[in-house]
């Protein structure tokens, strides 16, 4: 297991980054949380589509589903460009 420690500026709030092998991703997350005794799990997303989430899986959904602990979820801001102002 890596990790790093980090400050989550401009709130000073100090925790860690953790990574953790795994072929069950989501279970992993879950279970080191635990360990670690964190009180909340903060997971960025890949933003698929509804197709490819049904078809490949969603760590995000399994974390939150599953999770004792509150689950933070962010993605990335969409650049902005004519297609996605269309939306």
């Amino acid at each position: 297991m890596a990790f790093s420690y980090h400050c989550l500026w401009p709130f000073q709030i100090k925790g860690r980054v953790l990574s953790v092998p795994s072929k069950t991703p989501g279970q992993t997350i879950i279970d080191t949380a635990r360990e670690e005794g964190c009180f909340a799990i903060v997971m960025g997303t890949r933003n698929r589509s509804k197709l490819q989430k049904a078809i490949m899986g969603s760590v995000s959904d399994h974390v939150i589903k599953h999770a004792d602990t509150p689950v933070i979820v962010v993605r990335k801001k969409r650049e902005k460009t004519p297609e996605n102002d269309k939306k």
